[in-house]
Parts: C-alpha cells; structure tokens; sequence
C-alpha cells in the first residue's frame, strides 16, 4: 500500500460533488504502477482513510450549502430524500434526534422524508438547512441543543464568513 497525493480527486459521494486535492492511498503494486505511469484515474484500487473521508465529506457539505441554502431557506428549492439522508448521516443524528431539532418531528416523520414516502415541506427543509449549517460554523452546536454537551464561543471560521455573505448579501437589480 502506498499513499499518494492526487491534485484535482472528484469526490461524487457527499452532498454536493466537488473536486480537491486529497491523500489517496493505493491498495495494490499494480495500481501503484499505474499511477506512476499516468496519473491519477479512479479505476485504480484506491482508498481513504477516516481523517481525509471526514475532511473531504466537509468540503462537500460546505460547499452544498453555499450552493444550495438561499434556495432551500427561501422555499424556492426542497431538500430531496437522499439529501437529507446524506445530511442526517453527516450530521451524526438519529431520526429522533433530527425530528426534536425540526421542532419536535417524530422519527416516523423523518423516516417518511429519507424513503421518499412523504417530501419534506419548506420549513422542514429551510430549518433542516438552518441547523446543518450552523454545525459547519460551530461544530458540536446541536448536540448542545440536544442537551447532549456544551458548546464554548470560539472566534469565526472562513465558512461563517461565507454564510454570512450568502445570508445578507442583497440583490442587485439593474435597470
């Protein structure tokens, strides 16, 4: 096994497709020579470990709720069942806990939205894309909410100055 640095990786997997720079590791001396010889190529037998599959699951996840979160909150986009599967997953959740931080859902509810037997309504949704991103400023944020451990004020990160862009950033119109 070697690991190897691959400029440009797709990740297709989280929230939002994205390519980054990311730490592969190549699982066999064919794939090694592979690479070597031409390049990066996703037939490779490759893997991740944990730290570079959390790091890249954030990119992701940030970079659908700058994509994604004007839309959802403003009721002009819903969350698809996968996505907020993906989110819930990301997230850390039990079906229980995501309902009780959409103002008291059951986990029926919220296992109605991720099979797709029921679409999540707009103040689902927007409320859903309030709390994800809220994590992404401050981590642990929800378990906090839950009564599950506290969180301590700690100084802006580059994301929370991206939300706040999305959040206020008016429209312009040109006449």
């Amino acid at each position: 096994m070697k690991k190897v640095f691959v400029k440009d990786f797709p990740d297709k997997d989280g929230l939002q497709p994205i390519v980054c720079d990311a730490w592969v590791h190549l699982l066999d001396e064919k794939s090694v020579r592979r690479f070597e010889e031409s390049g990066w190529n996703e037939d490779l037998d490759w893997g991740l470990d944990g730290s570079e599959i959390t790091r890249i699951s954030r990119l992701s996840t940030e970079e659908f709720v700058r994509v994604h979160y004007k839309a959802v909150t403003m009721g002009e986009e819903a969350l698809s069942s996968l996505q907020i599967k993906k989110i819930i997953d990301f997230l850390g959740l039990t079906y229980e806990e995501t309902g009780a931080l959409l103002g008291g859902l059951s986990k029926g509810t919220i296992a109605n939205y991720v099979k797709g037997v029921r679409k999540a309504e707009g103040a689902s949704s927007a409320l859903l894309m309030e709390r994800l991103s809220l994590e992404l400023i401050r981590p642990g944020s929800l378990r906090s909410m839950l009564g599950k451990e506290i969180v301590l004020p700690e100084s802006p990160n580059s994301f929370q100055k991206d939300m706040e862009e999305v959040r206020y950033k008016k429209k312009r119109r040109v006449a």
